[in-house]
């Protein structure tokens, strides 16, 4: 009885790894980076070049309509054949050779996929991210080449995703994720001297640049015959199929995840069109805290997936189940309460008397706009595991929950944006997504129990 409360024993329950502990350090460090972000483009940019800021980065999402979910769907397949190999750093890839062969032939689809998908993002970024800036009333020469240059460095970065995808598949999350952290530090800090140097938009320039060249570093120190072995082999024996094998999971992924844009990437780009650079910087600000907060009790998630995975091609369903459960209560319970803390911050910046923090929180929207914002956002993060449990099976069954939730979604904004305030925009965004909440549990459900019941008839 004198352990039950241990730290050893705390930790475990709470199923904190070293690889949870990084995914965790990296969201905190998040929080605290931008945090510093925040206050420095407060004190350093105008409301309008704030504006420009995070519409940038809204509309870099566009990337997903090259990428089409190849990257998550390759996670998938690595990981139910990472469940017969291993990876030894001065060796290689070892074990069963149809796995590695396997392994090899999604290396060379995913490779040659993302080397066209560069290429395209950087023609739609730069077309289209020129066309919607130009329509605004500022400055040709304070956006364009800013804007150009992170097209560029984005698209390389691009061509680097099927690396990160196999390695996570493969479970390599303890050191991906460490490398993640440290890739974020150097990012945010190159961000804040650009910033403090007045550089302005060139800013988020900067963190590409940084971020692609960190990566260059880390695969090139720990990941060389992982990178040789797979991506520079010819396959030996039996292949995965694009066509055949997965084509049908990846269209359906890439509708969800081309639904998602106009879902929750929308928001920004709409109020700087319709109400101009200022709203459209105080949403951008606010929205960028409430992602980093709620997506913070995904640290416990995200790591899981390869384990998971490999779980479900065992089909070992009531371990399965077991570490399902438990990552759910531990997600809501830490989205909760840094919510919580969050808005007492904000409810009471008055009480506190700090100038900084009142300069910041003035950046804001109004408290009631926040609160509504972080009840959406909280609602949709906890259908993410429900979507990642059936996505496991190599299957995507939410397909038209999320066409049905960026429609929804997509009309909503751009009504209330064009001819209302931002509170009702917020409200049709947390009745939204608690409806498609309820829909995707129970097809989940749904889901859970066919499952089950063909391998009892398996059995």
């Amino acid at each position: 009885m004198q352990h039950k409360f241990s730290l050893k024993n705390i930790l475990y329950i709470l199923e904190f790894d070293k690889t949870v502990f990084y995914s965790l350090f990296s969201k905190i460090w998040s929080i605290l980076s931008g945090s510093l972000t925040v206050s420095l483009v407060v004190y350093f940019f105008t409301k309008s070049q704030q504006g420009f800021y995070y519409t940038f980065a809204s509309l870099l999402a566009l990337q997903t309509f090259v990428e089409m979910g190849l990257g998550f769907v390759i996670q998938q397949f690595s990981s139910h054949e990472w469940s017969n190999l291993n990876f030894e750093k001065n060796i290689g890839v070892v074990g069963n050779i149809e796995s590695i062969s396997r392994l090899t032939s999604i290396a060379r689809i995913s490779i040659i996929w993302y080397a066209f998908a560069g290429i395209l993002a950087f023609i739609i970024l730069a077309t289209f991210g020129t066309y919607f800036f130009y329509n605004s009333t500022h400055n040709f020469e304070i956006w364009f080449w800013p804007w150009i240059f992170l097209c560029v460095f984005s698209s390389l970065n691009l061509i680097l995703t099927p690396v990160w995808s196999m390695l996570e598949g493969c479970n390599q999350v303890q050191k991906l994720y460490g490398f993640r952290f440290l890739q974020s530090v150097i990012s945010n800090i190159l961000v804040w001297i650009a910033i403090v140097y007045g550089l302005n938009l060139w800013a988020i320039v900067f963190s590409s640049i940084a971020s692609l060249f960190v990566s260059i570093v880390f695969i090139n120190r720990d990941y060389k015959l992982f990178i040789k072995d797979l991506f520079l082999k010819k396959p030996k024996g039996s292949v995965i199929n694009w066509k055949r094998d997965m084509l049908q999971m990846q269209w359906r992924v890439a509708v969800s995840w081309l639904s998602g844009y106009f879902a929750f990437n929308l928001f920004t780009p709409m109020l700087f069109k319709f109400q101009g650079p200022e709203i459209a910087g105080q949403f951008g600000m606010s929205w960028s805290i409430i992602s980093i907060i709620c997506n913070l009790g995904l640290s416990w998630v995200n790591p899981k997936i390869p384990p998971l995975a490999i779980l479900v091609s065992e089909k070992n369903y009531k371990e399965l189940d077991t570490k399902f459960y438990k990552l759910i209560k531990i997600m809501s319970f830490i989205t909760i309460s840094i919510s919580i803390i969050f808005l007492t911050i904000v409810l009471n910046t008055r009480y506190i008397n700090i100038n900084f923090l009142t300069k910041t929180v003035n950046r804001l929207l109004p408290f009631n706009s926040l609160l509504i914002l972080v009840l959406a956002q909280f609602f949709n993060i906890i259908s993410n595991p429900f979507s990642i449990y059936m996505r496991m099976h190599k299957k995507e069954p939410v397909m038209f929950l999320s066409i049905l939730q960026s429609v929804l979604i997509t009309i909503s904004v751009y009504f209330t944006c064009k001819y209302y305030t931002i509170n009702l925009m917020s409200i049709s965004f947390l009745f939204i997504n608690v409806i498609i909440l309820l829909l995707i549990i129970k097809k989940w459900k749904k889901f859970k129990m066919e499952v089950q019941s063909l391998i009892l008839n398996i059995s």
